[in-house]
């Protein structure tokens, strides 16, 4: 079986193993639990997308505090749905497709980072049982939060400039949140400079990197037009009391949240942290924290945490990329086979209003193994 994997993972179509693979593993951490009830009009997502399609600039009749007065200006899947008539279910198929398109440029992405297929697997394997890949199916009440996660996949993943553009653009018209995620694609565009990255210090006095330029461009364009939509269009969004909701409701849950966005991933991240404490880079680790942070904060201020957070996603590539330059391949593939066990055994938990737990079926075995042994 280990003689298959490995040559597998080092045949022309490992990509393609990996994904099949990937699929499996997927379903197994979590199941997809779809009733029909989910497309009904009970869930004011799925109207407010429908609605959407038929009138891109209409107003929404809804709540000022209404979750469906905040998807006012994401139109990107309202615009594609426009455009290819789909209506709640076909919305729903195609956010299906986007798991494949995800594993496939986050396992090119890592593969990209590392030279290396197995590591680069390992990786993209522990990131499976995340929000993040497994929205793609599993979410099925209309937030449609994985159009926006394969966009920020496809900003780093694309090299042309106008592809980067044009990535960050839907994404930020996807979620406001994806807008603020940008921060970590231009930091990622950013470290591929090889001077910017030896750099102590990183220098903006350089002229830097073009896909750079086309996040930055990218932001601008995104609140440039929504400006002008606020003007000469009937869209407007009229925000509430700012408030950290999750703090104050559910203070005990804010940890286990955190951790769950993420899981045993966070390994990676709280090591590229040390190292470049270690390599004296503060205002780089700087400029990852502060995107981090207000990620951190909107998701506090909302009742979907674990949604919100998983914007961040961009940072665990991020992350890798550093770590990659400090540690040799065998001692980070000994690292990421434990981290990919972890998040086997660990259990999948979404929180959006209340705390779901998702039984992977990895996580029940494990517990019945614990129980068996300390009966």
């Amino acid at each position: 079986m280990l003689q298959l994997i490995s040559k597998a993972l080092y045949s022309r179509y490992w990509c393609f193993y990996f994904i099949l693979v990937g699929t499996l593993l997927a379903l197994l951490s979590a199941p997809p639990k779809i009733d029909a009830t989910f497309f009904s009009d009970d869930h004011s997502y799925w109207y407010t997308v429908e609605k959407q399609s038929e009138n891109i600039f209409g107003p929404i009749a809804a709540p000022r505090e209404s979750h469906a007065a905040k998807k006012t200006f994401r139109l990107t899947v309202p615009l594609i749905a426009k455009t290819l008539d789909l209506k709640r279910k076909g919305i729903y198929l195609l956010q299906v497709t986007t798991f494949f398109v995800m594993l496939g440029m986050g396992i090119s992405l890592a593969r990209r980072i590392t030279s290396e297929s197995k590591v680069s697997s390992l990786f993209m394997a522990s990131m499976i049982p995340l929000y993040t890949i497994l929205s793609s199916y599993h979410e099925a009440t209309g937030h449609l939060d994985a159009f926006a996660y394969s966009f920020l996949f496809g900003a780093m993943y694309f090299r042309h400039p106008l592809q980067v553009f044009f990535a960050c653009f839907l994404a930020s018209w996807c979620d406001e949140r994806a807008f603020l995620a940008t921060s970590f694609i231009f930091m990622w565009w950013f470290l591929q400079d090889e001077n910017a990255n030896r750099l102590r210090v990183p220098s903006f006095s350089a002229y830097p990197d073009s896909r750079a330029v086309a996040v930055c461009l990218s932001g601008l364009s995104y609140i440039a037009l929504r400006f002008l939509l606020t003007f000469y269009t009937p869209l407007s969004l009229e925000m509430g009391r700012a408030d950290l909701l999750l703090v104050k409701e559910y203070t005990s849950f804010v940890p286990l949240l955190t951790y769950s966005t993420f899981g045993a991933l966070w390994a990676v991240i709280l090591t590229a942290g040390l190292l470049l404490i270690r390599q004296n880079r503060p205002l780089l680790l700087l400029f990852l924290i502060i995107p981090f942070l207000l990620q951190a904060i909107v998701a506090c201020m909302v009742w979907d945490f674990t949604r919100s957070l998983s914007f961040a996603f961009p940072l665990l590539f991020l992350s890798l990329f550093i770590v990659k330059d400090y540690f040799n391949t065998e001692t980070i593939k000994i690292g990421l086979c434990v981290i990919f066990l972890l998040s086997l055994i660990s259990p999948v938990i979404f929180f959006d209003s209340q705390i779901t737990n998702v039984h992977s079926i990895w996580h029940i075995g494990f517990d019945k193994l614990i129980k068996v042994v300390t009966k």
